[in-house]
């Protein structure tokens, strides 16, 4: 009995020592993940500050580019500034454009306005007929990424770009992104493929007909040149679709006003019709002036998918209204559309007889207690039988 005994508790001994060993693993093992989870997330929450680090670094080196810059152009114009108006030679007037010029592409909007309100100080921004001596500021670009050339821009279009990021400085209302010309595989007619410039590409689900990017500016700085009515505009742009694609690019231009009138220009409008089904771009534009009492202009390039009748009906045909299924068809005449019914019961009816080759028998000396059930039933068994009918 003492022998037997040893021999158990041993066993139980050993049994015990080895759920003790695997849980002791077991719970080395989740140590070892709970820690790794704790080093992954230290390591991203680490990287995700890097990146807010370098985001910061990035907006304040712009901003202090942007301030040298600016304050360079300052200093270059204090002599000229200082001259009256009427001594200023046309040398020193194509200085100050070309200096103007060149500064607009690297400054912020803000800036740009401060610059602006600067030389109308300044006493160099005039109507032509004055008989002042003024700066042309025509072709300046005031806008923020008119032209689609910062911030992210995507090589490859078949990719899934759904939740890409918004062009830089735009407002967008479904997918819009900017993408490289050299990007994709496009043949654009009539462009220049060296250019390594960006684009606007907008994709509209069926679900969705119309995308559309915009971008406000505030225009209240130059409120005492809009109301002398010596602010002009000039917005241009290449509007273009692809192929055969029942799709049209609009370009608009909101002028809001104080009073809350507000006008809208239509610059231009391209369609598949005007791009004669071809992918391009084509050039439009528009100049005039500001509208008095202007406060903020608004951009707006909306790209709209034109959907066909077909399409239309092939889509919402037979659609369910409070569990009721609706009929979308083409209108049609009640007489043509009666006609059209007609026609298509007699089709059906030659193709029946066709495929089951119908004969009509007539057959006597029936039975008079004997129904058209009964008849049908009787002769089905030789053949297949469409109808039957008793004769009165």
């Amino acid at each position: 009995m003492i022998g037997a005994f040893t021999v158990v508790t041993t066993l139980q001994d050993s049994k015990s020592a080895r759920y003790q060993r695997e849980a002791d693993l077991t719970r080395m093992e989740r140590q070892g993940q709970l820690q790794e989870e704790v080093e992954k997330r230290q390591r991203l929450a680490d990287l995700e500050k890097l990146h807010e680090q370098q985001d910061y670094n990035d907006r304040a080196a712009k901003e202090a580019r942007m301030q040298n810059v600016y304050d360079a152009y300052m200093r270059d114009l204090t002599n000229i500034v200082l001259k009256p108006n009427t001594n200023l030679t046309v040398p020193e007037l194509l200085f100050v454009r070309s200096r103007t010029s060149s500064i607009l592409d690297q400054i912020d909007v803000k800036r740009k306005w401060y610059l602006i309100k600067f030389l109308y100080d300044s006493e160099l921004l005039y109507a032509k007929d004055s008989g002042y001596r003024f700066v042309d500021l025509g072709g300046s670009d005031l806008s923020n990424n008119g032209g689609a050339e910062e911030g992210q821009c995507y090589a490859n279009t078949h990719e899934n770009l759904t939740g890409g990021m918004i062009p830089l400085g735009w407002q967008r209302d479904g997918d819009a992104f900017q993408v490289l010309y050299n990007g994709s595989d496009w043949k654009i007619d009539e462009m220049n493929k060296e250019w390594e410039s960006c684009l606007f590409y907008a994709t509209a689900p069926r679900r969705h007909r119309k995308v559309v990017l915009l971008q406000v500016i505030d225009v209240t700085e130059l409120v005492m040149l809009i109301d002398t009515r010596r602010a002009r505009f000039q917005v241009s742009g290449y509007l273009g679709g692809f192929d055969d694609e029942r799709t049209q690019t609009t370009m608009t231009v909101i002028f809001r006003k104080r009073e809350n009138r507000n006008e809208t220009l239509i610059v231009g409008k391209v369609s598949n019709i005007d791009r004669r089904n071809k992918t391009t771009l084509l050039f439009r534009d528009q100049t005039n002036v500001i509208p008095t009492g202007t406060t903020s202009i608004i951009f707006q390039l909306i790209f709209d998918r034109v959907q066909s009748a077909n399409t239309i009906v092939q889509t919402i045909n037979r659609f369910s209204i409070s569990d009721k299924q609706v009929y979308v068809g083409h209108f049609e005449k009640k007489n043509k559309h009666l006609a059209e019914i007609k026609r298509k019961k007699y089709l059906q009816r030659q193709e029946y007889m066709n495929k089951y080759q119908v004969v009509n028998l007539c057959i006597k000396n029936l039975d008079d207690n004997l129904d058209d059930k009964q008849l049908k039933k009787e002769f089905s068994k030789f053949e297949t039988i469409i109808s039957a009918k008793l004769s009165p």
